[in-house]
């Protein structure tokens, strides 16, 4: 099966089939073990979304709706950090991440409706289309610097 998140090229048809994905790990995260904190008290979530913006697009109201949907992410409960990347080399990809202290966190805001409202804003202006869900490595649970 094609990864839909990585062609470029969607139909709302493949959408119905990443929601439907999406609702399989939102259904596995209420069964995960609880894993809240590191030791050092790094979070251990991080829910990293990939996309390009499609040219052509009026590049002021896709600030406006990025915006909201950062303002809208800060507010949701158990959110920790939210993080914005742009591709130093001048392409149009967007790395956009969000850090949690729990799974269930954040499957909780990725299925309320204002989320679902302000995504369905957002796809108009994106393609190449990502996501991926991050949790602690069983070999460095931690951050690791220089000189520890």
């Amino acid at each position: 099966m094609e990864n839909l998140w990585n062609t470029g090229h969607h139909s709302s048809q493949d959408f119905g089939l990443i929601i439907f994905v999406l609702d399989q790990v939102i259904s596995a995260a209420d069964n995960l073990p609880t894993i809240s904190y590191l030791k050092g008290g790094d979070p251990v979530i991080e829910i990293a979304m990939y996309f390009e913006l499609l040219p052509g697009k009026d590049q002021k109201a896709y600030a406006e709706l990025a915006k909201a949907v950062v303002a809208m992410a800060l507010e949701a409960p158990g959110v920790v950090e939210v993080r914005g990347h742009r591709n130093m080399l001048g392409a149009p990809q967007v790395r956009f991440t969000t850090v949690w202290e729990r799974l269930v966190d954040w499957a909780t805001f990725n299925e309320s409706k204002e989320w679902q409202e302000a995504w369905a804003e957002m796809t108009p202006f994106l393609t190449n289309l990502r996501l991926e869900i991050w949790g602690p490595s069983p070999i460095v649970p931690e951050p690791l610097r220089p000189g520890q």
